[in-house]
């Protein structure tokens, strides 16, 4: 085994860790600031502002959901007005995936139509831990 690649391995993985720390550091400091600039143009009534040869602007985008999480009310309100083309079926594959994987851990076959409709991969990865 080649030591030194383990080492490499190991090194760079806490670089990443160290890097991610930094990453999700800087972007809670970027909400922070970003909702004090939006509370800025809020109470000025500016929609932009050039700076640094940059142009700092409001962006308004919508975003629509099932309200109170009643995902078949609106599937129904849906295909009542026409617009079916939006409902769809859908498995999550996330979910499966932690299904599979309790059967695995547990010895459990799938059941053989189940087993025909799924394509399952083995993926494997190298990680370390404090040992």
């Amino acid at each position: 085994m080649d030591t030194q690649r383990l080492e490499t391995f190991l090194r760079l993985q806490a670089r990443k860790d160290e890097l991610e720390g930094l990453l999700d550091d800087t972007k809670r400091t970027i909400q922070e600031v970003e909702q004090a600039i939006l509370k800025e143009f809020e109470t000025s009534g500016i929609s932009h502002v050039k700076i640094n040869g940059k142009v700092i602007y409001l962006h308004r985008q919508l975003w629509a959901r099932a309200k109170d999480g009643d995902k078949q009310g609106l599937c129904y309100a849906l295909r009542a007005h026409g617009l079916g083309v939006f409902v769809e079926e859908s498995c999550n594959t996330n979910f499966i995936s932690a299904y599979v994987r309790e059967q695995d851990a547990s010895g459990v076959e799938l059941p053989i139509a189940l087993a025909e409709a799924l394509e399952v991969t083995e993926v494997f990865s190298v990680r370390s831990r404090n040992g």
